[in-house]
C-alpha cells in the first residue's frame, strides 16, 4: 500500500511541474546501453523496477580558496538509473563510473525524501543545480542545497570536506609528501630513469596508529602490492576500498597482522563498510627521516578514478591549518630543447623555470607548490601575456613515471637540478611545459612581444591556497 501511495504522490507532483521547464539534455549513447545491474537480492531488484525516475543531473561549482579567486572545481554528473552509469567530470578529469545497484536503491530513497520535502521547483541553472527526469520526459528541479547533501555523497567528489584517515578524523594531520612531489632514489648521481611523481599523499604519525576509512565503500583487496619489485615485503601491504561515489582508495603501508577480521569479512561479502571503520594499523617505519629527525610512520593514500588516474587527496580532505606561503628561490629561462639556460636578452623560444618549495605551518618537510602561473608585462605595466601551468588536481597520467622530467627540470647540460630523496629535496618546475589542464604547451615565442623591456611575474600557490610572487626583467630583441 505504501509503495502505491508513493507512486501516486510522484505522479501528482509530475503533473504539477511546469511543462515549460528546461528539458533534460540527451544522454550519451554509452549511457543508454542496456547494461545489467547486480543486486544483492531479488527483492531489491523488484523494488527498483517499479521506480520511474530514469536519470539525474547534478551540477556543483566549489570555490575552495579565498586567495585564488579564479580557482574553481566544477563537477557535472549525469546518472542513468536503468544502467547505473554515471557520467561525471572533476574539472578536466573524467571521473565517470558504474554505480552499484544497491547504491541506486539508496538514491531512490533520498529522491523520495527530497520530493516529499520540497516538491518540484523552477530553479535557475547556476553554480548548484539538481534535476530529475522521469519516464515521460518531464523534469523536476530541486534547489535546496541542504537537502542535496545526502545525494551528493553518492554523486559527487568532496572538495576540502572529507575526513582524514587518522584519529581525530575531523582534524588535519602532518603531510610528508604530496601528489606532485618529485621522487628519485637512484644511487648514481644524474640518473633520472627511475624518477616519478609521488602520486599520492603521505600522512605521517609520530607512532604506529590505526587507519580509518574515509568514505563508505566496499573492500576490494587486502594484500601485498609491488610484489614484482619487492616480493611480499611487510612494508608494502594495502587495503583497497571502492567508495560509493566511484573512487578507489588505496591505503598503503598497513600492518597485515592488524587488519580486523571484520574487514576480511567485508571483502568476502561485498557489504559496505562505513566511514570511521578501522582498517588496521600502519607499519613501523624503521628508516629515520632527515627532515623531521624522526621515524616516518605513515599511510600512503592513493585516490583514483576508474581509469587509474590518481586524484590529489589534499584537495578532497578537510584543509590543513596553513598560512605559510611558498618560497620562490630562483627564476630562469631555458631553451625549448632543454640544453642551456638563456640570458635576459631573448631572441629564441623559451620556457620558464622556477625553483620553489613550500612548508605547511608546522610540518618540517619541503614540498612543491600545487600550481604556478606567469604574467608578462610590457614597459607601460600592461599585461601582454598569461600562462597558467598545470594545476595538480590529478596526475598527468596513470603511470607516475610519465612526464615527471617534463614537468620538472631534471638534468640539463650535465647538471642535476631536481632532487627528491631521503636527504635532499629541490624542485625546479618548468611552468610553461603544460597548460592548466595538463596538455603539453609550446615554448613562448619572443616574436609575440615588442622589442623592449618586459617583466615576467611568477606566482606559485600551495595546497592550501597560499600564494607568493617574484619577478625578473627580460629584453626581447
Amino acid at each position: 500500500m505504501m509503495r502505491k501511495f508513493s507512486f501516486l504522490f510522484i505522479l501528482i507532483l509530475i503533473s504539477g511541474c511546469d511543462a515549460s521547464l528546461k528539458k533534460y539534455p540527451a544522454l550519451d549513447d554509452e549511457m543508454t546501453e542496456n547494461n545489467d545491474i547486480e543486486f544483492e537480492d531479488d527483492e531489491l531488484q523488484d523494488d527498483f523496477e517499479t521506480f520511474e525516475v530514469v536519470s539525474l543531473r547534478r551540477k556543483k561549482i566549489s570555490a575552495p580558496f579565498d586567495q585564488m579567486e579564479n580557482f574553481r572545481i566544477e563537477q557535472n554528473a549525469i546518472l542513468n538509473l536503468p544502467t547505473g552509469l554515471i557520467k561525471r567530470n572533476f574539472n578536466h578529469v573524467d571521473t565517470s563510473f558504474e554505480m552499484h545497484g544497491d547504491d541506486i536503491i539508496q538514491i531512490r530513497k533520498i529522491i523520495d525524501k527530497l520530493i516529499e520535502n520540497t516538491g518540484c521547483l523552477e530553479c535557475e541553472e547556476n553554480e548548484t543545480f539538481f534535476e530529475i527526469k522521469f519516464e515521460n520526459d518531464e523534469t523536476c528541479q530541486l534547489c535546496n542545497d541542504q537537502l542535496l547533501e545526502d545525494i551528493d555523497y553518492y554523486l559527487l567528489i568532496p572538495v576540502r570536506s572529507m575526513l582524514w584517515p587518522f584519529d581525530p578524523q575531523n582534524e588535519p594531520h602532518p603531510v610528508g609528501h604530496h601528489s606532485v612531489s618529485f621522487q628519485n632514489y637512484a644511487e648514481e648521481e644524474g640518473n633520472y630513469e627511475g624518477a616519478y611523481f609521488h602520486h599520492g599523499i603521505d600522512i605521517v604519525m609520530p607512532e604506529v596508529k590505526e587507519v580509518y576509512n574515509q568514505i563508505e565503500g566496499r573492500v576490494t583487496k587486502i594484500d601485498h602490492y609491488r610484489t614484482d619489485l619487492v616480493g611480499e615485503h611487510p612494508l608494502y601491504f594495502e587495503v583497497v576500498v571502492e567508495t560509493v561515489n566511484g573512487l578507489t582508495f588505496e591505503y598503503h603501508h598497513i600492518d597485515k597482522n592488524t587488519v580486523p577480521e571484520k574487514i576480511y569479512e567485508a571483502l568476502e561479502s561485498g557489504e559496505i563498510i562505513p566511514e570511521k571503520e578501522n582498517l588496521g594499523k600502519i607499519v613501523f617505519w624503521s628508516m629515520p627521516d632527515a627532515f623531521s629527525k624522526n621515524f616516518f610512520h605513515h599511510v600512503h593514500l592513493n585516490i583514483m578514478n576508474r581509469e587509474k588516474i590518481k586524484i590529489n587527496p589534499a584537495l578532497l580532505m578537510l584543509p590543513q591549518k596553513d598560512k605559510t606561503e611558498p618560497v620562490i628561490e630562483e627564476i630562469f629561462l631555458i631553451d625549448d630543447n632543454r640544453t642551456k639556460t638563456l640570458s635576459d636578452k631573448l631572441d629564441e623560444p623559451f620556457h620558464i623555470v622556477v625553483k620553489v618549495h613550500d612548508f605547511t605551518d608546522e610540518d618540517p618537510w619541503p614540498n612543491p607548490p600545487r600550481f604556478s602561473e606567469i604574467y608578462i608585462y610590457d614597459e607601460t605595466g600592461s599585461p601582454v601575456f598569461y600562462h597558467a601551468g598545470y594545476d595538480f588536481i590529478a596526475m598527468l597520467d596513470s603511470d607516475e613515471t610519465v612526464f615527471v622530467c617534463d614537468y620538472y627540470l631534471c638534468l640539463m647540460d650535465e647538471q642535476n637540478y631536481s632532487y627528491g630523496d631521503y636527504l635532499k629535496r629541490e624542485f625546479f618546475v618548468v611552468i610553461t611545459a603544460f597548460d592548466i589542464e595538463g596538455n603539453t604547451a609550446d615554448p613562448i615565442d619572443p616574436a609575440l612581444f615588442e622589442p623592449e623591456e618586459h617583466t615576467i611575474f611568477v606566482r606559485s600557490c600551495d595546497e592550501n591556497g597560499n600564494c607568493t610572487e617574484e619577478s625578473i626583467v627580460v629584453y626581447f630583441i
